[in-house]
């Protein structure tokens, strides 16, 4: 991996899946009053398993997807951080601690922003608009990032209309992949495409 961070992204395309969770996800789903929150989690925990497939760990150590959330899974080579904005999931992986924050980059009212941004700066709309989007991913992939002694940073990108940040030691050497999972004869198959 050499301090690389790879990002897969995944956006839900409404395909059917059979309810496979366990442990805390069962009882969360279980929880959930709403239909989209349900749905969030049974699409999270299929995401997350098929990334852990798809970068070798084993069957056994990745079927906790379907039991734990992301950074409660025991027993990775690698650090994990796990972020969702609908219709989107994200799941960023590196030999280092990581964390991640995906929002949909979308018009709010200028008063959001402005609760948001030093008030002393003058910005243009855009610009408040830019600011509130990193202030928000900042604080989120920090705080899903495991404390540590060491320095980190934040980057960010945009794919598509999402803002994506990262807090890493060094946040630049990033492979960014589109997941897409399907359903073949009942069989779901994954295919990475590079961005």
């Amino acid at each position: 991996m050499s301090n690389e961070i790879k990002i897969y992204i995944y956006k839900d395309s409404g395909i059917k899946l059979p309810n496979k969770l366990i442990g805390k996800r069962i009882s969360r789903y279980n929880e959930a009053i709403r239909e989209r929150t349900k749905r969030k989690i049974l699409v999270s925990s299929y995401f997350i398993y098929k990334v852990l497939r798809i970068n070798q760990v084993p069957k056994d150590r990745a079927i906790q997807a379907f039991s734990k959330s992301a950074h409660e899974i025991k027993g990775l080579p690698f650090s994990v951080s796990f972020s969702n904005a609908e219709p989107y999931y994200a799941l960023a992986i590196s030999e280092k601690n990581v964390g991640i924050d995906i929002e949909n980059y979308k018009e709010r009212s200028k008063e959001l922003y402005e609760k948001y941004v030093d008030e002393s700066i003058v910005l243009s709309l855009e610009e408040l608009k830019e600011s509130f989007y990193r202030n928000w991913i900042e604080k989120e992939a920090k705080y899903k990032s495991v404390n540590d002694s060491i320095p980190k940073h934040m980057g960010y990108f945009k794919v598509s209309d999402l803002m994506i940040g990262i807090y890493h030691e060094k946040p630049h050497n990033i492979l960014s992949y589109e997941v897409d999972i399907q359903s073949e004869n009942g069989i779901l198959k994954c295919k990475l495409t590079s961005l």
